[in-house]
């Protein structure tokens, strides 16, 4: 078979994004920002429940996440395990989703107009300077525009669901392109529907194309159903709390002058003036045409426009899926000038200034909103983590990082990347509040810490570390180290050093030290019964530290949060507190704990008066415990409502097990419930909570929970 000329100049072109992206990967240096951060660490989520495939394999690897469907990171693995752990090597999976934006643009083009028509708006497309941007950053948006075009070329190549593989291959494409992003289905689905409707009002349905489709939607329900199916409740939730993120941001209001434009003018900064030159004639040349054109292309870029546009929470990246038709439609009057010269000049200046600016946005910056100069300068991650491991006490198994900053590439998500994909025992978390808290080290910075909206108490608590050298923190920790960052700004690093001459003078009693804990832990517990408190340090040096080895709390009934829990002793290791700040102004803030073992009952009779407190138009609650099984009943607007679940413990986790939820008569398949209820709760240290908790032994019996 001979090979078109336009299938060598997309060989060529196809060769020299690969090795240019190598390139700028291979010496571009800055560590991931905020959303590359995170889906890198959901990257080693799915890498270590890989790593220890346990009997509930699929069970783990949909409880990942609830928010962000999995396929994008799990591609991604290959790519990590083969050439390493690092953002340039995440990004190589770009390269693969770019080649398939780039061909399937291509086809699009020749299956609508013809061959030139396929090659220039692929040559667009991939030199658009968004879309150079978004191939070096590790985010799911490009991967979607992907899956997206790809989709939109399998659907013309099934000619309106008459052809029954193209059918098969584009319902196998939307149920991947799910599994990449929710908002897959607003770019094809005005397309789709436009043609469906078009062929039913011409009469033109035929078993064949009814059996097609049938198998098409078959299968991407067949490949999505699993992780939608067992996390919809978890996705739901998640998307209702993330709803107010584009206020937070300062997005346009819904349905206001500015939402409407927004994406309007992002489109000049994703593509840049000559290219939105050559698009906004395309769009006069096809309004004017229009009985001759194929609607799906404005159908693919007016419907899922208007839709995100109803969307408060806007991104720039949001529509790159609908770039592909803006360079379709951006070219395809160029190759329909009649004139071969002018064709031909002006099909070569578009080459010429394509490639021009595509090294621009590359490697240069000169105006270009999405310049990627490449920055070799180091962030001092490894240096940072390099410090941690050389000062962390040898009898500590992890250190805990506070880190007060949110820059764009100085923050707790990039350098947990950093530490989880170096298996180093260190847990980096954002500050929130109580500067030391959980904390062997605090890092901080000068200069820019961020978006001021994602900063919290940040601000305040650098003050407090930078301004007075005698203040409360630096009695209890030491500047260990500082680096020069690229940004022009200073790093500091500080290692938690009580100093015994801070509350050496003062006289120590144990006695009063715990009543001071017990007026102090209102924090943790809102109420309790017959509580005492039992401290154990080896020396007297060590507890005007705030060292104690060992704490026991116990009670009769203790309320932690809304629950109440009986028999309740809890036995806590390793305790470092800043004592001078309990002692003084009864202010509870806890460095480290090593290890806590709790013992408790929690009985039916007290989750009954929670459940009459959280679900207040659930009338006549009834909770029961029996082998090992929790029954949960109720009426709701005259319906009957039954849950029965178990707990199970597996290693470090404990999960809830579903056994039969009923609403009425029905009985709910157990999928739609129990990415909810199987959720693990981690018994093992996390940035989030890095005290290791000890629990041997669940049972569920006797109208109780028993714990240890």
């Amino acid at each position: 078979m001979k090979i078109k000329v336009e299938h060598w100049l997309l060989i060529l072109v196809s060769i020299f994004l690969i090795v240019t992206h190598l390139y700028w990967l291979s010496n571009d240096l800055r560590p991931p920002s905020w959303d590359a951060s995170a889906h890198l660490n959901l990257c080693l989520q799915y890498r270590d429940v890989l790593r220890d495939p346990a009997s509930h394999l699929c069970r783990d690897l949909l409880n990942v996440t609830g928010y962000y469907p999995p396929l994008y990171h799990l591609s991604t693995l290959p790519f990590l395990a083969f050439f390493g752990y690092s953002l340039s090597s995440a990004c190589l999976v770009n390269l693969l989703y770019l080649l398939i934006l780039v061909w399937s643009t291509y086809g699009i083009g020749k299956k609508l107009y013809n061959d030139l028509t396929g090659f220039l708006a692929a040559f667009l497309v991939a030199t658009y300077p968004y879309i150079v941007h978004m191939t070096n950053t590790f985010v799911i948006d490009l991967a979607l525009a992907s899956m997206v075009t790809l989709g939109m070329y399998l659907y013309l190549r099934s000619e309106d669901f008459t052809k029954r593989w193209p059918s098969i291959l584009f319902g196998l494409a939307c149920g991947i392109g799910v599994l990449i992003k929710w908002t897959y289905g607003f770019f094809l689905i005005g397309p789709v529907f436009y043609s469906v409707g078009k062929a039913i009002r011409m009469r033109k349905v035929r078993p064949e194309v009814l059996r097609n489709t049938g198998m098409g939607l078959a299968i991407s329900i067949f490949v999505a159903l699993p992780w939608y199916g067992y996390n919809l409740i978890k996705f739901v939730r998640y998307s209702i709390r993330f709803s107010g993120i584009g206020a937070n941001e300062g997005d346009p209001v819904i349905l206001s002058l500015a939402g409407w434009l927004y994406y309007a003018k992002n489109l000049l900064l994703q593509v840049q003036p000559i290219y939105l030159a050559l698009f906004v004639v395309g769009i006069l040349v096809y309004l004017v045409t229009w009985k001759r054109q194929h609607k799906l292309l404005l159908w693919w870029i007016a419907v899922p426009y208007v839709i995100l546009t109803l969307i408060r929470n806007k991104d720039e990246r949001y529509t790159l899926p609908f770039l592909a038709a803006v360079s379709i439609i951006s070219c395809f009057w160029l190759v329909n000038i009649k004139k071969e010269v002018i064709k031909f000049v002006l099909v070569s200046l578009v080459v010429i200034f394509g490639i021009t600016q595509y090294f621009v946005t590359s490697f240069d910056q000169v105006g270009y909103y999405y310049c990627q100069p490449l920055h070799p300068e180091a962030w001092r991650q490894e240096a940072v983590c390099d410090l941690i491991m050389q000062t962390k006490p040898a009898n500590r198994a992890f250190a805990a990082v506070s880190v007060v900053a949110n820059q764009s590439f100085w923050h707790s998500e990039s350098l947990r990347f950093y530490a989880d994909a170096h298996q180093l025992p260190i847990l980096f978390k954002g500050y929130s509040r109580n500067l030391g808290q959980f904390a062997d080290y605090v890092i901080t910075k000068s200069g820019d810490l961020g978006p001021s909206f994602s900063l919290g108490r940040m601000p305040e608590a650098r003050e407090a570390i930078l301004a007075d050298p005698q203040n409360e923190f630096h009695r209890n920790f030491r500047l260990i180290g500082s680096f020069a960052l690229p940004d022009n700004s200073w790093l500091f690093v500080y290692r938690r050093e009580p100093d015994l001459k801070a509350f050496a003078p003062r006289k120590f009693d144990s006695n009063v030290l715990a009543s001071k804990l017990v007026a102090s832990l209102g924090e943790y517990i809102n109420d309790a019964e017959d509580l005492e408190i039992e401290i154990n340090s080896q020396t007297r040096e060590e507890a005007q530290l705030g060292h104690f080895e060992k704490i026991v709390i116990s009670a009769k009934r203790l309320k932690i949060g809304n629950t109440w829990v009986n028999d309740a002793v809890i036995r806590i290791k390793g305790l470092d507190l800043n004592l001078p700040l309990l002692w003084d102004e009864g202010k509870l803030v806890v460095y480290a704990i090593a290890e806590i073992r709790p013992s408790l009952v929690i009985t039916a009779q007290d989750l009954r008066g929670l459940l009459q407190q959280k679900a207040k138009r659930l009338e006549d609650p009834l909770v029961t415990i029996q082998d090992n099984v929790l029954n949960l009943e109720g009426d709701w607007q005259g319906i009957h409502l039954l849950l029965q679940a178990g707990l199970v413990k597996e290693k470090d986790k404990i999960y809830a097990q579903g056994a039969k939820l009923k609403i009425g008569w029905c009985r709910i398949p157990r999928w739609v419930y129990q990415g909810i209820l199987e959720k693990p709760f981690v018994l093992s240290p996390t940035f989030e909570w890095p005290v290791k908790t000890v629990v041997n032994e669940i049972k569920l019996q006797d109208d109780k929970i028993i714990v240890n």
